[in-house]
């Protein structure tokens, strides 16, 4: 939080001193060292911010085009990459509410940027109640996965129901049908 606020400060000044030598206007001194300056959103944070989005965007695009698998592997990579997803999903979400938490103990709002909503909002525009991880994709992460879990059992089952009626096969199709196969009568007790 510390270096998260050192960096602030050295953005605002930074901000500051292009803004006076573009203005040539002597303008106010930097707060002193105690104090934080309140800062409006700059271009760096509107960017990262900016990419934060995207990142929510982009990971909503993944879950909704995401393929089910026809088989086992595919099935089970397809269950693989969407645990990894899902983990960064989490993680993503957990540093946003620490992140909301240290906000709302004193810290600069820079958040606030986050409560936008997407028809039109601007950043620096709050909307109440707004999470930069909408809960659709919460959820839509949360339901593909337990459909995934359920899929991945459905076609496991079904794979080694399938490897047993192979086996099965196998073992007729070599079997020695002829008359004088002294297995014969064991082969008709078992069909009956």
């Amino acid at each position: 939080r510390r270096v998260y606020r050192l960096h602030e400060r050295l953005v605002a000044i930074r901000t500051e001193y292009n803004l006076r030598l573009k203005s040539g206007a002597p303008q106010a001194a930097p707060a002193p060292l105690g104090q934080r300056p309140r800062l409006e959103l700059d271009d760096v944070t509107l960017r990262y911010l900016q990419d934060l989005l995207a990142w929510v965007e982009e990971n909503q695009r993944r879950l909704a085009a995401a393929e089910w698998g026809m088989d086992l592997p595919t099935v089970e990579s397809h269950l693989g990459s969407h645990r990894g997803l899902h983990q960064s999903i989490e993680e993503f979400r957990a540093k946003i509410e620490r992140a909301r938490a240290d906000e709302d103990m004193g810290g600069d709002g820079c958040l606030s940027a986050w409560n936008w909503g997407h028809g039109g909002g601007r950043f620096g525009e709050p909307r109440a109640g707004r999470s930069p991880l909408p809960p659709r994709s919460q959820n839509s992460s949360k339901s593909r996965l337990r459909h995934l879990e359920s899929l991945h059992g459905f076609v496991s089952a079904a794979t080694k129901e399938l490897m047993w009626l192979d086996e099965k096969e196998e073992e007729e199709v070599n079997f020695d049908w002829s008359d004088g196969n002294p297995n014969m009568a064991a082969k008709k007790d078992n069909y009956s």
